[in-house]
């Protein structure tokens, strides 16, 4: 959408559209995992780049408050295009000041939408399917 400014003279002005991620996303499923036992001065920026070598990042979070335990958490999402064993056995060795993190499946979605994680008896492949 063009416009013109208000003054007499003004070049006119454009929208600018902003992308979120520059990569384009391989074909895979979207996943989000839970991330226990951060650091307490971990930022969404540092939590995205620690997990960036194990795959494709579509969101990273860091929760404001604690677990039960009192240790802070947070979510990645991913798109899965391989084996999700072993991206989560790989993300397990991830290590952030000196914190070793522990990473599992997260059992519900941003919308606290119920995750089922079933194996598809054809091809083998494990899949997510929201309840």
């Amino acid at each position: 959408m063009a416009g013109y400014g208000i003054y007499e003279g003004e070049i006119p002005w454009s929208e600018v559209q902003y992308r979120k991620n520059k990569r384009a996303p391989p074909d895979g499923v979207e996943m989000t995992f839970l991330v226990q036992n951060l650091p307490n001065r971990v930022s969404k920026t540092l939590l995205w780049r620690a997990f960036q070598p194990h795959g494709f990042i579509t969101d990273a979070y860091v929760a404001r408050k604690k677990d039960s335990s009192g240790n802070y958490f947070g979510f990645v999402r991913y798109v899965v295009a391989e084996k999700v064993d072993l991206v989560l056995q790989a993300m397990n060795t991830v290590r952030i000041f000196e914190a070793k993190l522990n990473v599992s499946l997260a059992k519900y979605d941003k919308n606290h939408n119920r995750f089922i994680y079933t194996s598809d008896m054809r091809g083998g492949r494990k899949q997510w399917q929201a309840k």
